[in-house]
């Protein structure tokens, strides 16, 4: 896995980014499915399908040690809220690895509408499903999480 940031673009790119994080070409075999609502294994994929109606930004970002996340919105539109990578210095972690992340600054903030997908890597501080504005209506979103 390579040292880069956050990454945001079109599905139709997602390839490209094969010399960043393994497993895109699964990736784009399991876009290319319908899934019910719910958490899904596919060989070291978990893929996460859900509805919600994204709310207000509570504050709290996760990052995860051994794993990147894909985030695609399906339906709807909301932000996807990022933190400084200094962030997760010191942070208590999970027992798998992950770490929650209360009060940082939300220095960067992406507008997610269907088509396009976040690639967040490794101790990465992200927050999904931040409603765009007062009137959000429910979003449904595909998020994958690969092993790095």
């Amino acid at each position: 896995m390579s040292e880069v940031g956050m990454i945001y673009d079109r599905i139709e790119n997602l390839l490209q980014y094969q010399s960043v994080v393994d497993h895109l070409g699964q990736v784009k075999e399991i876009l290319g499915r319908q899934y019910e609502d719910g958490v899904h294994q596919e060989g070291a994929l978990t893929v996460v399908v859900k509805r919600y109606v994204p709310s207000k930004f509570d504050g709290t970002f996760i990052a995860h040690t051994k794993q990147a996340v894909i985030h695609i919105l399906v339906e709807g539109t909301e932000l996807v809220g990022i933190t400084y990578r200094e962030s997760t210095k010191g942070a208590m972690r999970s027992d798998i690895g992950d770490i929650t992340i209360c009060d940082a600054p939300i220095p960067s903030v992406i507008s997610l509408d269907p088509g396009f997908f976040t690639l967040l890597l490794p101790l990465e501080p992200y927050a999904l499903g931040i409603r765009a504005d007062v009137h959000t209506e429910p979003v449904r979103s595909i998020t994958i999480y690969l092993p790095s």
